[in-house]
């Protein structure tokens, strides 16, 4: 989860391998609805009006719990959420949530196998945008998305994504990394009549559930 405010880190620090429970003079406690509080492993600090990312306890009930940011002097911000098995959301190039989707392009040649892999976004001086996907006939287009509360979803889920309101066929989804981050990902394919569509939003459902609205493009206008 990322939580955005005026964070009370003192500096902008990304964790080491481990994931401490202290990052630079701050850490997260947990509250869920049976009252029970833990510490929460940190990823990611900015300093003052900023994000800390953090890995929700994987025992925690679901239901209405509180997140505190607790600075090393006592001093903290708490703020209620809902923890629930199910949240889908994608990450995306910049940190909050919205704009340019988080993920990798893999493009195929139906006729030789020849393999092409680019980003679905980048950044510079100016922020993040949209990196253009070309579609073409012969040419099998599949985008590996970021994400992150897709998990427990379970075999047999109703996993719908849109782009631009179009659905497109949802090959896999599941645990991205082997690290424990808390990351998933969902490979969707990108059909051909998406060709020329331009900067558009893609949205996921999982069951009822809907996903935050992301930004993908497909070519250009």
């Amino acid at each position: 989860a990322t939580a955005y405010g005026p964070i009370l880190a003192e500096r902008e620090v990304a964790a080491p391998t481990g994931q401490p429970q202290r990052l630079a003079n701050v850490s997260v406690r947990v509250t869920d609805s049976r009252g029970t509080a833990q510490l929460a492993r940190l990823l990611y600090t900015g300093a003052g009006w900023s994000d800390i990312t953090f890995l929700v306890p994987a025992n925690s009930a679901v239901g209405p719990a509180r997140v505190a940011v607790v600075r090393s002097d006592g001093s903290s911000s708490t703020a209620p959420v809902i923890l629930a098995d199910v949240a889908p959301g994608f990450l995306t190039a910049s940190s909050d949530a919205r704009g340019a989707v988080a993920g990798e392009v893999v493009q195929r040649r139906a006729d030789n196998g020849e393999t092409k892999r680019f980003v679905t976004a980048e950044c510079g001086s100016g922020g993040c945008r949209t990196v253009p996907i070309p579609l073409s006939g012969g040419v099998i287009t599949t985008v590996r998305l970021a994400g992150s509360g897709i998990r427990n979803a379970g075999p047999n889920a109703a996993i719908r994504v849109t782009v631009g309101g179009i659905a497109v066929p949802v090959l896999s989804f599941g645990v991205a990394d082997t690290d424990d981050m808390g990351r998933d990902q969902v490979t969707i394919q990108l059909p051909l009549e998406l060709r020329g569509a331009g900067e558009t939003d893609l949205v996921m459902t999982v069951g009822s559930v809907l996903s935050n609205v992301v930004r993908i493009n497909c070519g250009v206008l």
